[in-house]
């Protein structure tokens, strides 16, 4: 399992190669990813479509049981506008695992109070961009794929 983390690694073919080689044949990966997304406060290397996505697991020997897209126009709209909110409010750049103190509590609670109704938004936006057609905006996307059972003795795909 892997949640919104494969965009951190500097070599995601390295990342991909090695859970092929942990999983045994048949095994399954899930594995979200961004796509239409802000760079984040800490390392930040990559960026996939739904087909590229595909293209990267297949090359490393896993087929794809589903994949779903993270939302559509609408949503990626709704996540525009919390990330401006949360830019807004000083001290963006300090990073999660800094230092806690009073001022950090509050820029939470700020935070809290000015997004709430944009993420409650958000929801809405989700069950529309189900209904309507997506052209390729959306925000990421999650992989449901498994490891093929046809591989060599080392673990690599035929």
């Amino acid at each position: 399992v892997s949640f919104d983390v494969i965009q951190h690694v500097p070599s995601p073919h390295a990342m991909l190669t090695e859970a092929h080689r942990v999983l045994r044949g048949g095994g399954h990966i899930i594995l979200t990813y961004p796509f239409l997304y802000p760079e984040c406060d800490v390392r930040d290397f990559h960026r996939w479509t739904v087909e590229g996505m595909h293209e990267a697991l297949v090359a490393h020997g896993f087929e794809i049981v589903r994949a779903r897209r993270r939302g559509g126009a609408l949503f990626a709209w709704v996540c525009w506008v919390i990330w401006m909110i949360q830019h807004l409010v000083p001290g963006q750049r300090q990073s999660w695992r800094a230092r806690r103190n009073l001022g950090s509590y509050l820029r939470a609670g700020v935070l809290a109070a000015l997004t709430l109704p944009v993420e409650l938004l958000g929801w809405i936006a989700l069950g529309l961009d189900r209904v309507l057609p997506s052209q390729g905006m959306y925000m990421g996307a999650c992989v449901l794929a498994r490891k093929t059972l046809d591989t060599k003795a080392d673990g690599a795909p035929r």
